[in-house]
This record gives C-alpha cells, structure tokens and sequence, in this order.
C-alpha cells in the first residue's frame, strides 16, 4: 500500500516499514477511523508501539513509521476540528483511502454525476455537479488544465498538487 502524508510524503509500507511497523499501522488506521479525541488517538498509538505485534513486545518505530503515525495524528485533530484541513488535493479519480484527497462519486442520476470533492486528509470540501456524461476521467482533465471545474475547485480552498 502507498501512503500519502499530508506534507505529500508518499510512504510505501512494503518497503519502509517492517512487518511488525505495518501490524502497528493498521491498528492505527482502524482507530483513526472510529474517530477518537486526538489525546484518546495518542494513547492507542503509544499502546500499540508498546505491545506490538501478536503481544510480542515493543516495536522501535522507523523514521517511516513516526512519520505515519504524526500523520495519522494530524488526521484524527482536522476531523476534530482541533486543526485546520489541508489546502491542497492530488486531482485524481477516487482510488481509495489516504491518496492525499480526489472525486469520489456522490450520486449518479441518468447522465448527471455529482461528485465529493475530498481534500488531502479524506475530509469532504465540497460537491461538483459534472456536465451531463461528462465523465470522471473528463472532469480530473479539466480541473488540472485549469477549465471551470478548477475555478470551482479554488472556491472550495483548494489547490491542486
């Protein structure tokens, strides 16, 4: 799996972290995604570097994995609203969690598509309503060429990285 920082990072799990670094993340990310209270978030954070993995003993954190896991952190405040949301989303299709942001499709009735815009931290910015069959792949090449979605996408508080 790739990871994308919000500083842009991208992290490759396979080869940055060990097996036991990947057990840990994963934790992290189940957790991260409950929405706990950022102090809550730090607690299981240090209990699972603590504990490791299968109750094996503590996991010395790689740069890699400190630098996931500060990540993880500031994710778990911008969904509390502890800290500001990222400026900036990567204009792709959506392919899935932690890609620094992207479309993901709303609501699609006949030819009309609506789309959620969501910034570099997953969090949701806002929705365009695409062009009727316009299509996801037509839309990502508007915005990066600067067309009016990319206007609207400016609106939103958002640049393009």
């Amino acid at each position: 799996m790739l990871y994308v920082t919000l500083r842009a990072r991208t992290i490759d799990t396979v080869a940055d972290l060990s097996e036991a670094e990947r057990h840990v993340m994963q934790k992290l990310i189940a957790w991260e995604r409950l929405g706990p209270e950022p102090a809550e978030f730090k607690g299981k954070r240090d209990g699972a570097l603590r504990v490791g993995w299968d109750g094996r003993g503590p996991v010395r954190a790689s740069a890699a994995l400190r630098e996931v896991c500060d990540d993880l952190s500031a994710r778990v405040a911008i969904a509390k609203g502890v800290r500001p949301g990222p400026g900036w989303l990567f204009c792709q299709i959506w392919p899935g969690r932690y890609s620094g942001g992207g479309l993901r499709i709303k609501q699609e009735t006949g030819p009309e598509c609506v789309v959620e815009v969501m910034d570099a931290a997953d969090q949701p910015r806002g929705m365009l309503r695409l062009e009727p069959g316009q299509t996801l792949e037509q839309a990502v090449v508007q915005i990066a060429s600067g067309g009016p979605l990319a206007r609207r996408i400016r609106d939103m508080g958002l640049r393009l990285r």
